[in-house]
């Protein structure tokens, strides 16, 4: 039996940005798989598996018939290409799927190489120029589901409940980025339930807020510690573990920390979120039995933070005003950029008008020479106060025209101005409006949306 699993010799040669070809030799075939600079680019088969041939591949999921690969080899046999190409000249492929697929191929093959036991190995360095193109394959990914699915169950999960009471999970500096790590949105979300609860999180923690299930999270601590995320077995005393972690997180809170990171939300957040965060946050810091007398003084110090933030934020002024003091310390166009954006989701999607207000507000706010978050600050302002506050409602309405008048080619105000004269019953000219914005920008699928919706309305 080879000293390393397979894994970890990839892993190795990735971490020391190795270029050149492993050889890894296994039980009547050969696999070469080729790097540079540390990323994984090729793997072959000699000879081919049949289980990684592109035909059969395809075929399994359902993208080819029999004849089809038939036809495929024929023109491989006649034109001297590579199967996915053959597919391509004769129309069952188009160049961007073909891309997808190979990486696809690529990746099914070094999951299979993972899984090698039987093996000898030696790796060759190759000048950058001798690497085949490839494909970004990636190897951490695929690491990662590689431990999840092979480790035993039972053994990780008696390994994990020997240590869940004493041990804690220090989060290492990851060798890699986790972006390149986990493929599923859960996955890296778990992950992040460690990495953002600093000092150390105990194991007990990490099972009361997994997304998973109890055998499910054991597994998944078991793996991101050999992937090197997090080190399982390094024990604090919990008692002196606990006030550092308490003191430090009460000078953040109360020296370096802004309303909304006390409260644990972005600054683009509105209200809903904020109240969810703040019970959060009340739950994180509660007072319990166990806490020792200077532990409540500072859980208290916290809690009175999270009170002077909420009460501050609870207040929609409040909010617009606070979001511009903290951009002015970094760029004020990206972040009026986030909140339109997230704006046109709250009326578009979630149909929140008072959130849309305060963020369209906010953005306008911050860039008010802008024409765009113009337009849709003064539609929506119409909306908000059109049966309560006809001066409010008028203002919007100016605002609108204003911003039509100073850029009547922009998307943005054309399709506001066709929302506006949806509000006032002026159908045609909501039309007339929508045509224009779809002639700017085809693309866009709300202002085609409404307009099947006026059209389907107007008989």
């Amino acid at each position: 039996m080879p000293e390393k699993a397979i894994w970890n010799i990839i892993t190795d040669l990735s971490r020391t940005a190795a270029t050149g070809l492993l050889i890894v030799r296994i039980p009547n075939m050969e696999k070469r798989v080729y790097l540079k600079l540390g990323f994984l680019r090729q793997i072959d088969s000699i000879p081919p598996d049949p289980r990684e041939m592109f035909g059969v591949l395809l075929r399994s999921q359902g993208k080819l018939t029999d004849e089809d690969i038939r036809n495929s080899l024929k023109v491989m046999e006649e034109k001297h290409v590579f199967q996915g190409e053959a597919l391509l000249l004769i129309g069952k492929l188009k160049l961007d799927e073909l891309d997808n697929l190979l990486t696809w191929q690529q990746n099914i093959k070094l999951f299979n190489l993972l899984s090698a036991n039987e093996f000898h190995w030696e790796f060759k360095e190759l000048p950058t120029e001798k690497i085949p193109k490839g494909c970004n394959i990636n190897l951490f990914g695929n690491v990662y589901l590689f431990l999840k699915k092979t480790l035993s169950i039972s053994d990780v999960k008696q390994y994990i409940d020997d240590n869940v009471q004493n041990y804690l999970l220090p989060v290492l500096p990851p060798p890699f980025n986790p972006d390149e790590c986990f493929v599923k949105r859960e996955d890296k979300k778990f992950y992040e339930i460690i990495a953002k609860t600093s000092p150390p999180i105990r194991i007990q923690q990490v099972f009361d807020r997994s997304p998973f299930s109890r055998n499910e999270t054991s597994v998944t601590i078991y793996a991101i510690s050999k992937m090197g995320f997090v080190n399982i077995q390094q024990k604090i005393e919990t008692t002196d573990f606990d006030i550092k972690k308490y003191k430090e997180l009460c000078k953040e809170f109360t020296e370096t920390m802004n309303y909304f990171e006390i409260v644990g939300v972005h600054w683009s957040c509105c209200m809903d979120e904020i109240s969810t965060a703040d019970e959060k946050r009340k739950k994180e810091f509660s007072i319990r039995e166990k806490d020792t007398q200077e532990i409540v003084e500072l859980k208290k110090k916290i809690l009175n933070k999270v009170d002077e933030a909420y009460n501050f934020l609870k207040i929609e002024k409040n909010r617009i005003a606070y979001r511009k003091e903290i951009l002015d310390k970094f760029k004020v166009e990206s972040g009026a950029l986030i909140l339109f954006e997230k704006g046109e989701i709250s009326l578009e999607l979630r149909y929140n008008l008072d959130e849309a207000f305060e963020l369209y507000n906010s953005a306008h706010d911050l860039a008010p020479n802008n024409i765009d978050y113009a337009a849709a600050f003064g539609f929506v302002k119409h909306k908000r106060f059109k049966t309560t506050n006809t001066a409010l409602s008028r203002e919007g309405e100016k605002l609108v025209e204003m911003a039509v008048s100073k850029n009547p080619k922009s998307y943005y105000t054309r399709y506001y101005r066709a929302r506006l004269y949806e509000e006032k019953g002026m159908i045609p000219q909501a039309i007339q409006e929508l045509k224009a914005a779809i002639d700017i920008n085809p693309s866009k699928l709300t202002a085609r949306d409404m307009m099947k919706r006026l059209l389907k309305g107007s008989g």
